[in-house]
């Protein structure tokens, strides 16, 4: 191998030359494409022959370099395989052109920087280094493993390179991305050959189906083995057969492609992960022996430069994905006459001589000239030596086969029969034994040794004697083409047969003797058992001391006869000890059945030790397929059943982490009264006790159990919510859209899970889908979205059948579309959006045939009344019916009380209307007059979201945010059952046509199925109400009493729960507080020592708790006594509490700045602790024995010294007469300042914009560096590509007036604009600056005339502007060369943090100087107006710039009130209106009209009311006051929660939006500032915890981790859920999400922590909104999960209950306990 290979075009031939000389003299072997290049050789032959023979490739990028790799590739992905790791690419631009983006991730110099050519020596240094490494590691075995079935071809084959040639020409050539090869019945001729190179179709053709063994398998691997040579690419090979094992499938094809082994959950993770990691690939996999074409269609997902190659005896296959088939014939006589000579090892010379010519002509008749036969007849003619008897055999041969039948199978058993009989009666009993394997398995040598070992005297021969026998039979088995040889890997040789051989040896298997087959199985069980003992008994003895005697023999052997005896009892026998070989754990069910012993394998399956052996050597996927197949067999007992059921539910989170088996078996199926599965949970809490693997054992059941949820569909990838569902009339498939950046719809089956897209990438929308509309006729399906259009999908008959038509765009609204009907014809349908109009569409032109004025936004349609009416409904919380044929509108009617309408759904005979509203209730009204109809279904605990009716019209079924469904009666208005069925938002609910089933679809990115059993009875429930199920909304806090006890839980539903934890029971709800519950905690007796007996109810005396809420008020209850009394309020919401260990006083920390002191038993406020301006207390504690109270803050923690406060209070006398004396001492004036504060760095502020039409927040995503959406409305989150380059940080936001634009820059200085809906496109403007240094950060950015002018301000505080007249902007071409060049028109002395427009043409500018705080104004008319070729910095117009100064403090925000006035607030409390007057002379008047005084410190956020009267202001100290213009006074102030971000005030006037630091949004009405709804986005968590310990903190941090820091030094001692643990790395397990973000099975958090507390002294316990409860031990520097439980819910609560175990809250109201098992000391 040389080392360089230079690959250049024509244009830089010279300077490629020089350099090969340069780098010659350094000693390195180089060459380029005209060194290896041969007479008649095509570049795309050269290219990929110079990079196989070199350790570094060095490309010279040019223009015609680009136009060359253009030509070859497609794409511009040149040498991609090399970029795929085949070997080491430098790119060198020898002249400015462009970088394609496929080789933005290799290294790329430029021939004008300076010292390049030493920097190029470096990196040609790295790369042959590497390519040295991969050279020895592809000698040891690791690398090259795609070589699976890959080289290796039979013994006796005859070339069909006509075939060959054609197959690779359509494959690399001919543009077909799969190839098929089928069964036909007309050879291949060279013209074909001819016409398919010159690029014509070749023709379809009917072949013979459903007869194997023409060759197809060897055909592939010609191609195969060809294509590997040729072109440089990733190569797997995988075998199907009748029955696959899909997912088993997938695993092998990822360790042929990756080179390491995985597991993946399901089909469809799989899917994803072939579809996502071959985008970008130059792929070639081969498809052998296809029979399903459903089958075919999961692999149908590779990238543009994926190729198939399919072998399949069924054309439906090839049709199903559409691929171009080449038929295979039967072989020409000439073929079949060389193949049969040189199988038989028998010259031409030698048939002549011996007159058989007719012989052989007459036997290859016959055989139909099948190679399989002619291979197999042929290979029983070797064993002839000599002339006379080598006659004779031929003609016996002929003999014999004309007595076989006249079928072509009859032909083939003969056929095998004459090579059978010519074998040794040795190699007749191994071949025999072949029989045992199932269909479409390698046959290990080491798995058949162990069967012939167990029938030998081992007395007498040993195993390595018989291991080599085994061996050279099956080699001889192998040139007798009776097997295949497949591979060699671990002192294994591994082999296949062919089915219809495979078919032939189980006849004659039968044959042999009664139940034959049954016998050989056993015989494979009885010698694994042997084999275990053998094992067993080696590893006793090397146990014992060495120099122990055994003097009697006799007794040994004894002693080994008696327990193989034992063993005989398959039912005893300990199967899960067995050792591994890679074939036991993978086929034992398949030999038990076999063998007639299902009863012992159902055994094994309630058997929790086999259940963790299996899937430890195999896969839960295996293990789900094994029981699939049982349960299809056999009648098995309802206790496998629910074990099926139980797997099938927790499958992903188990295949997530192995050792979660027996606790999710304990979750799920804790308390189910079965006997059989009772013992098995019995078993399992007895192994986990005694492993040594730490582990959660929940102490009851707190999954789902199976029965009640059929199945869980993940059909969409990680993360993306479901925001759309639809089931078809079949009632076995579903249709559901995603909420990705490329909003797909897909097709789903039921039964499997399994789902298809619909659509290729270039049809999907480019945002989320929102509403799905299906076709009466199963004909096609309609989808929103809220990218404003509309898309109609063809459907196919069902998964896997048929062609896929054209996706087609009907149209387009002028905004987000959330709804979607099509009439009952199936010619017409209805859509409504946010741009307040519905439409109707002709779905036969896909044009609107009429535009209907609703007046609000539109959220729900509905065709009715033989579609002659529209029902629609939306944001006026109303009910409009419309005439379908006119647009004439019917009537209108307000429902509720002014809440949004969010869905409508109607009874089979539209007689009757459901309304899903915002305000938690569903409403029934008449569909002929739209009257209210009794009164509203009330229940839920958020906003309802969707509804649906029974055919029957007695049952009514409702979804809400919260993930709470409802099943009603609707003639009662009972509640007939609450299930908190999903985590997020349930978006759809609807019933198959069988009325058996019901579908939910959510935002947790799940689709679950669930029994109906309401169908016939509307009584009963399903199951009785969960004792713990004491909340109906989040669980916001648990308290532990000291004695461990009891249990109080805090919830949003205004309720705390008393709980008993050794009884798991709910004690006493307490009830009083007037809204959420945020913190609750026991309050010891302050003279505990005269109660500490038990009292008559068996608790010790932790009757008084204390609780803080929303509503400000600290409460003291006596719940035995049912008493309470208000101990004093917060002017906002109390967050935390923290009592002192005597219980003499309580602390309780608000949103506010201030913690309060109280004593609890004189009902007085002792002191009050300031904060400062760091508001948003979220945790108290205290510490050093009570000296120090500390509070965690966002950001910050704070400690007091509150040791003299205490003692003063002690040293008092606390008498009932001196409580006023005391209280006056310490009265609230009484303010206590921090003695430490720990700083957390700030991190790189979030840029929001508000969209208020739309009634959207935009902001930055860090983690992903995305722009995040989110929907007040539909509560719900997406993302949107900025276009910003993977790493770069967005530090500022503007959308333009209209909120179709959306204008961002970012920390190294880039501009992108952007489109909300529709165009995919991002474009850059680049700036003068390079990019590399913090100065030229943008900080604030805004665009004028509808975005012809943009204008940033940056880090250094330098105003640019860009005049985007003539840039195309919506183009497609992403060169930035044409982008227009920057001016500067203005600098400040400090970072710009706002830039607002005033009228048309005016830049208001401020910064966050201190010393100078100052706004700018500069007037753009004459840069604006100036011609578009001159140059604004050289020509007389120069911007004039104003200066308004008044503030003493920082300005924090600028606020444009109309085109004369503007706003500015400051740090120091004022807020300043200004008035602009300009003169017709041009001269510009600015004077301080109006001076505001805020009274709580700073002013945070401002905001005007569209009417132009009214500001608010958002102060840091969490108030919003409102401002009237005129009157200059403050109306009202209105407390919020902590840290307001932005303010919005919506078009309607009525309402406003909030967002504040932890990224969650409120909607609350300007009149009296009630909230209306509240959505936290995907970042935020349900506060910002901190737990303290000590002398160490524990604070959580941005994103998906909590930090840990050391009292003393403040600094961060290690990181909680960044660093993982990796005792299992070998294993990367793959749950719905590509392989390169997996982690180990123990791996970190995906979403962010929720909860977090203390357990013990090292470990910590946390909770995540992806509902994983983690258990993290800490180091001195790092930390690592050692076990975890996943539960369906949020954890938003955990509490360390004693050393042993937890209590958990979660989002569904639930309360639960776990043990927690061999954690140590």
């Amino acid at each position: 191998m040389s080392d360089i290979f230079i690959f250049y075009a024509d244009d830089s031939r010279k300077w490629a030359k020089e350099l090969q000389e340069q780098l010659t003299q350094k000693g390195y072997s180089c060459f380029d494409q005209e060194d290896r290049t041969t007479l008649g050789e095509t570049i795309f032959e050269t290219i990929p022959k110079c990079t196989r023979e070199c350790g570094v490739c060095l490309v010279a990028l040019s223009t015609a370099c680009l136009e060359d790799m253009r030509y070859m590739f497609g794409v511009d992905m040149a040498l991609y395989s090399h970029i795929s790791g085949i070997c080491n690419m430098v790119v060198i631009k020898v002249e400015s052109c462009r970088v394609p983006d496929a080789l933005q991730t290799t290294c790329v110099l430029d021939v004008q920087e300076r010292d390049y050519f030493d920097y190029l020596l470096t990196q040609i240094a790295k790369g042959l280094e590497r390519s040295q490494n991969r050279e020895l590691i592809a000698k040891k075995g690791t690398i090259g493993s795609n070589e699976f079935h890959s080289s290796f071809l039979p013994a006796h084959y005859v070339s069909r390179n006509s075939d060959v040639q054609i197959i690779l020409s359509r494959l690399f050539l001919g543009g077909s991305s799969s190839v098929g090869i089928i069964e036909g019945h007309q050879p291949t001729s060279d013209a074909t050959v001819k016409e398919t190179m010159q690029g014509k179709t070749s023709r379809d053709s009917v072949g013979i189906w459903g007869i194997g063994g023409l060759g197809k398998t060897v055909l592939a691997r010609m191609v195969y083995t060809e294509a590997k040579m040729k072109y440089l690419m990733h190569t797997a090979w995988v075998v199907f057969g009748q029955s696959p094992y899909l997912v088993g499938i997938f695993e092998d094809l990822y360790y042929q492609l990756v080179g390491n082994r995985c597991s993946f959950g399901n089909q469809e993770a799989a899917q994803r992960w072939l579809k996502s990691w071959s985008q970008t690939k130059q792929v070639f996999i081969v498809l052998d022996d296809v029979w399903n074409p459903d089958h075919a269609e999961l692999f149908n997902v590779l990238g543009l430069r994926g190729r198939y190659l399919i072998t399949t005896r069924d054309q439906r296959v090839l049709l199903q994905i559409n691929s171009s088939i080449h038929e295979l014939g039967h072989f020409q006589r000439h073929d079949s006459k060389r193949l049969l000579l040189q199988v038989a090892n028998t010259s031409e010379e030698d048939i002549v001589k011996n007159n058989l010519e007719t012989t052989v002509s007459e036997i290859l008749n016959i055989l139909n000239d099948i190679p399989l036969a002619i291979a197999t007849v042929g290979a029983s003619f070797r064993v002839v030596e000599t002339e006379s008897f080598q006659k004779t055999i031929w003609e016996d041969a002929l003999s014999d086969l004309r007595e076989g039948g006249e079928s072509v199978l009859d032909k083939l058993d003969k056929a095998f029969d004459l090579s059978f009989q010519a074998l040794s009666p040795y190699l007749q009993n191994l071949f025999i034994h072949m029989a045992l394997f199932p269909e479409d398995v390698e046959i290990s040598s080491k798995v058949v040794s162990l069967v012939q070992f167990s029938k030998v005297d081992i007395s007498k021969v040993s195993k390595e004697q018989v291991s080599r026998q085994v061996r050279r039979g099956l080699r001889q088995l192998k040139e007798r083409s009776l097997l295949q040889f497949s591979r060699e890997a671990e002192g294994a040789t591994y082999y296949l047969i062919h089915d219809h051989l495979l078919r032939f040896v189980k006849q004659k298997a039968r044959r042999t003797e009664p139940n034959g087959l049954q016998v050989l199985h056993r015989s494979l069980l009885d010698a694994y058992k042997t084999h275990h003992i053998d094992i067993k008994d080696e590893n006793r003895n090397q146990a014992s001391s060495s120099d122990e005697d055994h003097d009697d023999e006799e007794e040994e052997v004894a002693e080994r006869e008696e327990r193989l005896e034992t063993g005989k009892e398959m039912c005893n026998f300990p199967w899960w000890e067995v050792h591994d070989d890679g074939y036991f754990y993978n086929h034992i069910a398949f030999h038990l059945t076999r063998a007639g012993l299902s009863s012992v394998y159902e055994g094994l399956l309630l058997n929790y030790q086999w259940l963790k052996a299996k899937i430890t050597y195999t896969s839960v996927p295996g293990l789900l397929a094994d029981i699939d197949v049982f349960v299809k067999m056999n009648q098995v007992r309802k206790s496998i059943k629910l074990l099926h059921g139980a797997l099938l539910l927790n499958a992903d989170s188990i295949c997530q982490d192995k050792n979660l088996l027996g606790p999710h078996l304990v979750g799920c199926l804790g308390e189910v009264k079965n006997p059989d599965i009772q013992k098995l949970i019995c078993e399992t809490k007895s192994c986990l006790f005694f492993s040594e693997i730490p582990v959660f054992v929940p102490q009851r059941q707190c999954l789902t159990q199976p029965g009640r949820v059929l199945k869980k569909i993940f059909c969409h990838s990680f993360g993306e919510a479901i925001l759309s569902a639809t089931v078809r009339q079949s009632g076995v498939e579903f249709l559901t859209g995603s909420s990705s950046e490329a909003g797909s719809v897909r097709l789903g089956r039921m039964t499997t899970g399994e789902s298809v897209c619909l659509g290729d990438a270039a049809s999907c929308h480019s945002s989320l889908v929102t509403s799905l509309a299906l076709d009466p006729h199963d004909r096609f399906v309609i989808s929103a979205s809220c990218d404003s259009s509309l898309k109609l999908w063809p459907l196919p008959d069902k998964i896997g059948s048929g062609i896929r038509g054209k996706v087609n765009t009907i149209g387009h609204h002028k905004e987000d579309v959330y709804c979607v009907a099509v009439t009952k014809d199936g010619l017409r349908a209805v859509s409504g959006s946010l741009d307040q109009t519905i439409k109707i569409w002709n779905l036969e032109t896909c044009q609107c045939s009429s535009t209907l004025p609703a007046g609000a936004a539109v959220r729900g349609v509905c065709v009715a009344e033989n579609d002659s009416l529209i029902i629609s409904c939306g944001g006026n919380s109303s009910v409009v019916k419309w005439n379908l044929k006119t647009g004439n509108l019917i009537k209108r009617v307000r429902v509720g009380t002014g809440s949004m309408v969010n869905g409508i759904t109607k009874t089979s005979d539209e007689s009757i209307l459901a309304l899903a509203c915002s305000d938690k209730t569903v409403r029934v009204v008449q569909l002929s007059t739209l009257e209210e109809e009794g009164k509203p279904f009330e229940g839920h605990v958020d906003d309802v979201i969707c509804c649906c009716f029974s055919l029957d019209k007695r049952l009514l079924f409702s979804g809400d945010n919260a993930g709470l469904m409802i099943i009603w009666c609707v003639q009662s208005r009972a509640v007939l059952q609450e299930i908190f069925a999903h985590s997020a938002a349930i978006r759809t609910i609807m019933l198959t046509p069988d009325q058996k089933t019901i579908l939910t679809s959510s935002t947790d990115d799940c689709i679950k199925l669930w029994r109906n059993q309401h169908m016939k009875q509307t009584r009963h429930l399903l199951r009785g109400k969960d004792p713990l199920s004491i909340h109906r909304d989040v669980v916001t806090h648990l308290a532990i009493s000291p004695s461990g006890k009891l249990a109080a839980s805090a919830s949003r539903d205004k309720i705390i729960g008393i709980l008993d934890v050794e009884m798991s029971k709910l004690i006493e709800s307490l009830l009083g507080h007037e809204d959420c519950v945020n913190t609750v905690e026991f309050l010891p007796l302050q003279h505990s020592g005269e109660h500490d007996g038990l009292d008559q109810s068996g608790y010790k005396q932790e009757s008084t708790v204390v609780s803080g809420s929303k509503d400000g008020k600290v409460i003291v209850w006596n719940w035995k006594e049912r008493s309470k009394y208000l101990l004093g309020s917060h002017p906002h919401s109390v967050e935390c509490l923290c009592v002192s260990k005597s219980g003499s006083f309580v602390f309780s920390g608000s949103v506010d700045s201030f913690i309060l002191m109280w004593d609890p038993w004189k009902r007085f406020l002792v002191c009050k602790f300031s904060c400062g301006d760091r508001a948003g207390i979220r945790h108290l504690s205290l510490m050093c024995d009570g000296r120090k109270l500390s509070a965690g803050l966002k950001g910050s923690i704070i400690a007091w010294n509150v040791e003299p406060i205490i003692k003063k209070c002690q040293g008092s006398k606390l008498a009932e007469e001196n409580a006023s004396e005391i209280h006056q001492s310490f009265n609230s004036e009484m303010i206590v300042s921090p003695s430490a504060v720990l700083l957390e760095p700030e991190p790189i502020p979030l840029p929001v914009s508000a969209l208020p039409l739309n009634e959207i927040f935009i902001f930055a995503n860090l983690p992903n560096n995305k722009l995040a959406v989110s929907r007040s409305k539909m509560k719900r989150e997406n993302k949107l590509t900025a276009g910003h380059r993977k790493g770069d940080t967005i530090t500022a936001l503007h959308v333009s007036d209209d909120e179709s634009m959306i204008f961002s820059g970012s920390l190294n200085g880039s501009v992108r604009i952007s489109w909300r809906v529709g165009c995919k496109v991002t474009k850059a403007l680049s700036g003068p600056w390079q990019g590399n240094s913090k100065s030229c950060a943008i900080t604030a950015v805004t665009a004028l005339c509808t975005g012809r002018f943009v204008i940033a301000g940056c880090q250094n505080g330098e105003i640019w502007m860009w005049d985007c007249r003539n840039y195309d902007a919506t183009s497609n071409d992403k060169t930035t060369s044409d982008s227009p060049k920057p001016y500067q028109i203005g600098v400040l002395d400090a970072a710009v943090n706002n830039l607002s427009i005033l009228g048309e043409n005016t830049v208001v500018a401020s910064s966050e100087s201190k010393v100078n705080p100052v706004i700018q104004l500069w007037e753009l008319s004459s840069l604006i107006n100036c011609k578009e070729d001159e140059n604004p910095l050289t020509g007389p117009v120069v911007p004039s710039a104003h200066l308004l100064k008044c503030h003493s403090g920082s300005i924090l925000d600028v606020l444009v009130v109309d085109e004369s006035r503007l706003v500015c607030s400051s740090d120091d409390g004022k807020l300043l209106m200004w008035t602009i007057t300009r003169h017709p002379g041009g001269h510009v008047l600015v004077e301080c009209s109006t001076v505001f005084k805020a009274e709580l410190y700073s002013v945070r956020c401002l905001a005007v009311t569209p009417c132009r009267q009214i500001i608010l202001c958002g102060t840091c100290q969490n108030y919003i006051e409102k401002w009237t213009i005129e009157e200059m006074e403050c109306e009202s102030r209105l407390p919020v929660k902590f840290n307001l971000k932005k303010l919005v005030v919506l078009p309607d006037n009525q309402r406003f939006m909030c967002m504040y630091d932890d990224l969650s949004i409120e909607v609350r009405c300007l009149k009296g500032g009630d909230s209306l709804t509240e959505f936290r986005a995907f970042q935020s968590a349900f506060g910002h915890f901190c737990t303290l310990l000590e002398h160490t903190a524990i604070s959580d941090s941005v994103y998906c981790s909590v930090k840990v820091w050391d009292w003393n030094t403040s600094r961060v001692k290690c990181h909680v859920g960044t660093q993982l643990s990796l005792a299992n790395s070998a294993a990367l397990p793959l749950y719905r999400r590509e392989p390169e973000c997996m982690s180990p099975s123990i791996q970190k958090h995906s979403r962010r922590i929720t909860a977090l507390d203390w357990f013990g002294m090292s470990h910590v316990v946390t909770g995540s909104y992806d509902c994983h409860l983690k258990l993290w031990h800490l180091s001195e520097e790092s930390a690592s999960c050692i076990c975890q439980f996943v539960f369906e819910h949020t954890v938003t609560a955990v509490r360390s209950v004693t050393s042993k175990s937890i209590a958990v809250g979660l989002s569904d109201g639930n309360v639960y306990f776990l043990d927690v098992l061999n954690i140590g000391s």
